[in-house]
């Protein structure tokens, strides 16, 4: 059943008001991205060598190659963020749809606890469907998870089918593993070696694999 006013009736009324969504070639599912470069933690780590963000795979490969589609596609995403039916229009799309696996920021990352609440939200209206959420936005998820109260009912927690991944901030480095398990979340990391992600030994696809939207505690991605 889909959770709304009643006031969006179709799936292109829907898109319109997020402005479309993303279909990244290696996922099996849609994902909603917004411009890497309003990355808060993103946009600072790209100044330090050896971390994730120094190489950004959002900044590049085909993103790059089609970069005045992308950039186009991106922006109008990150003005919608902010529009009033948000929630309904992402609620509707999940669910006329029928996803059963939904990705955040496959490009981008978090912007204020208002903008994690309204994703919150969405997981919530849509129970049927696994959403998966990386972040390095750590001081965003600890507020959010600490707003939880009676005055604060839509704050303080997360929705089991909601898979949320502190990411580490350096190649190689380790996962924020104390913080992730105070907040009772997961994580993830990006290495040379030794990777636990298999998209890098079969073409770059997740294929059968959904272990990103399972309680995994750590998954590793390989270095691009």
């Amino acid at each position: 059943m889909i959770q709304s006013t009643g006031s969006i009736n179709t799936i292109a009324e829907a898109l319109d008001i997020v402005k479309g969504l993303s279909a990244p070639s290696k996922l099996p599912c849609d994902s909603y991205n917004i411009p890497a470069v309003k990355c808060h933690t993103g946009s600072k780590l790209r100044k330090i060598p050896g971390s994730v963000c120094s190489d950004c795979y959002a900044l590049k490969g085909l993103y790059r190659k089609y970069r005045k589609t992308v950039d186009t596609a991106q922006r109008r995403r990150f003005k919608a963020i902010h529009e009033t039916r948000w929630i309904e229009a992402m609620t509707y799309l999940v669910t006329a749809r029928k996803m059963p696996f939904f990705r955040w920021f496959d490009s981008g990352d978090l912007q204020s606890v208002q903008h994690l609440s309204n994703i919150v939200e969405v997981a919530i209206n849509c129970p049927d469907c696994k959403f998966w959420l990386p972040t390095r936005e750590y001081v965003i998820v600890s507020t959010f998870l600490s707003l939880g109260s009676p005055n604060h009912r839509k704050y303080g927690k997360l929705p089991s089918n909601l898979i949320l991944r502190l990411s580490a901030h350096m190649i190689d480095g380790k996962p924020p593993t104390g913080l992730a398990k105070r907040l009772g979340v997961r994580t993830s990391t990006v290495v040379t070696d030794g990777a636990t992600c298999p998209a890098s030994n079969q073409g770059g696809k997740c294929l059968e694999c959904r272990a990103c939207w399972e309680d995994v505690e750590n998954i590793s991605y390989k270095h691009h």
